[in-house]
């Protein structure tokens, strides 16, 4: 969410200390909302504070610029690593066999339909931690929570003198997999997202699910 200074912030505590009767109401309500949402983390209410994480215009340029660098950076040297041989590549890195056979097969262009990068904000710009390459973990609660927040009196009153903006992230996802995808399986594209069944994020993968399934493609959850 993109706000235009850091002083809102301070707004938005005033706002929740002003009632505090009230704060504690809209934290029930949003447990209660996250858990008809869908928005669980091991069969519970994902854990959250009652304002969201806002940051500036400057900073959210700052974040994509960088962000979008270091994917186009990591994309040069995965493929020019050891020429472009994922077998080799998979040698080096002590990949299982029963892993590394799928690593090396051969998707076509893109090969890479989506990233998540993560990172942390500080003084000095992002500082990223971690490239999830086919990771869609997080974008399904993003979505849901931003719509839930927005629903919240204290966040309602607040945006009457402070606009927020929400870029949502599912819609970009589930065309990127349709475009990569009909130009290798057609009209008839299926989808399949793998992960440990036991995995506590399961949730979050059955709203991608359905995202995709609304799209018009057979989408399943495989361990």
């Amino acid at each position: 969410m993109a706000g235009t200074a850091l002083d809102p912030i301070a707004e938005y505590h005033r706002l929740l200390a002003a009632d505090e009767a009230a704060a504690l109401e809209q934290v029930a309500r949003l447990e209660d909302a996250f858990t008809a949402a869908g928005i669980t983390f091991d069969g519970r209410p994902m854990r959250t504070f009652l304002r969201p994480h806002f940051v500036t215009g400057p900073q959210w340029r700052r974040l994509n610029e960088d962000g979008r660098r270091l994917l186009e950076l990591a994309a040069r040297v995965a493929r020019r690593a050891f020429d472009g041989d994922a077998g080799r590549l998979c040698a080096f890195l002590g990949t299982p066999e029963a892993e590394a056979r799928w690593v090396r097969l051969d998707p076509g262009l893109p090969d890479v339909v989506l990233s998540r990068l993560d990172a942390f904000l500080g003084p000095a710009g992002p500082r990223f931690i971690e490239v999830n390459s086919d990771a869609p973990a997080g974008f399904g609660y993003g979505d849901r929570m931003a719509q839930l927040f927005k629903e919240l009196p204290v966040f309602r009153a607040f945006a009457m003198k402070h606009p927020v903006t929400y870029r949502p992230c599912i819609h970009a996802l589930v065309e990127s997999i349709f475009r990569a995808g009909s130009r290798r399986a057609g009209p008839t594209l299926a989808v399949a997202i793998v992960d440990w069944s036991e995995v506590k994020t399961l949730a979050d993968q059955e709203i991608l699910r359905e995202a995709i399934a609304a799209r018009g493609a057979r989408c399943l959850l495989a361990d």
